[in-house]
């Protein structure tokens, strides 16, 4: 028994931990219910085109992705992912401050636009990649290392030990105690 689980707990690493390890997904899901004027739910195949503007009404459109048919069940609830161009929809998402989604159902324009909104995995993926950055400045200890060029404008005071490998230039006073 000890053997089946250990096996079983191998094999469920081996496939859990590449996709712990994968990169953020580029498609994004989107569901939604589609009706009639009168309220009645729609079903079957439709043709959906997705586009995200830059404000509610009005506007220019900053992303179009065709969608293809979409089945909706009796109820008429449908699910597609969308980002199949997924640098021209990170381009498009990151330019403005307002972005609105779009649908058209075999030609008809759905009406009003739905506000795309943050969601908890990407506030924090935000923080990380400031952390991200943090982490390339200085190490938990405080210590800095710098490649490149490095401009320091005003008083500056080091303490401790200070290090400099290959060539520094000093422009103003330099003084040593």
């Amino acid at each position: 028994m000890k053997t089946r689980n250990f096996i079983l707990t191998a094999l469920l690493t081996a496939f859990w931990l590449p996709a712990v390890l994968a990169d953020t997904p580029a498609l994004i899901n989107y569901q939604g219910r589609l009706t009639a004027a009168d309220g009645t739910p729609q079903s079957g195949d439709k043709a959906f085109t997705l586009n995200i503007w830059n404000s509610a009404t009005g506007g220019t459109s900053l992303y179009q992705e065709d969608i293809g048919q979409v089945t909706l069940d009796d109820n008429g609830i449908y699910s597609f992912q969308f980002g199949a161009n997924s640098e021209n929809l990170a381009t498009a998402l990151q330019n403005n401050s307002e972005h609105w989604i779009e649908l058209s159902v075999d030609n008809d324009v759905l009406s009003p636009r739905q506000r795309i909104l943050a969601v908890p995995f990407a506030l924090n993926a935000q923080k990380a990649e400031i952390a991200a950055r943090a982490e390339k400045v200085g190490d938990e200890n405080g210590n800095v290392n710098i490649e490149g060029t490095a401009n320091v404008t005003g008083a500056s005071t080091f303490s401790g030990s200070v290090m400099i490998a290959n060539n520094a230039a000093i422009q103003q006073n330099l003084d040593v105690t």
